[in-house]
């Protein structure tokens, strides 16, 4: 029988990273303007994909940018999530992830603004009872704001 690819060391590292980085649903809060200062808590659901054994737990985090203009802003990101296995007897996971992400705003409407963002950080696993892996990470992403507010908004990334 050939070997699955989720139990390729490569394929898992890459789930893995999706984990956080692209499979990382997540609500956004955003006090921002055509520019100045962003700030937004977030919070979602981290998922391994189709790797074995793992769960579907919470994830937390905090990012900080800057809005240059209507089209372009800066972001600096930390989160964190846990990961829960399934099996009985296997270590549990923490990860922790930065990254700056460069975001580009298209034209929308006045309650919805589509975007796209690409970006690099690191990510730090934390396994009980295992030597601490970490790694780069690479971002590309797509989202859209919805309006609340002058100052403030409600962010859907994936």
């Amino acid at each position: 029988m050939p070997k699955s690819q989720s139990n390729n060391p490569l394929s898992r590292t890459l789930q893995t990273l999706l984990l956080i980085t692209a499979v990382f649903a997540q609500l956004t809060a955003v006090a921002s303007e055509d520019s100045g200062i962003t700030l937004h808590p977030h919070a979602g659901v981290a998922t391994a994909g189709n790797i074995k054994d793992f769960g579907q737990d919470t994830a937390f985090g905090l990012g900080v940018g800057y809005q240059f203009n209507k089209n372009w802003a800066i972001e600096f990101v930390k989160q964190r999530a846990s990961s829960t296995l399934k099996t009985a007897g296997k270590p549990d996971i923490d990860i922790d992830n930065w990254h700056v992400d460069g975001l580009y705003h298209f034209k929308g409407n006045d309650l919805f603004t589509p975007y796209a963002s690409l970006g690099y950080g690191a990510i730090d696993y934390d396994a009980e009872g295992a030597a601490n892996d970490d790694g780069n990470v690479y971002n590309i992403g797509v989202g859209l704001k919805h309006a609340l507010g002058k100052f403030t908004n409600l962010r859907a990334d994936l």
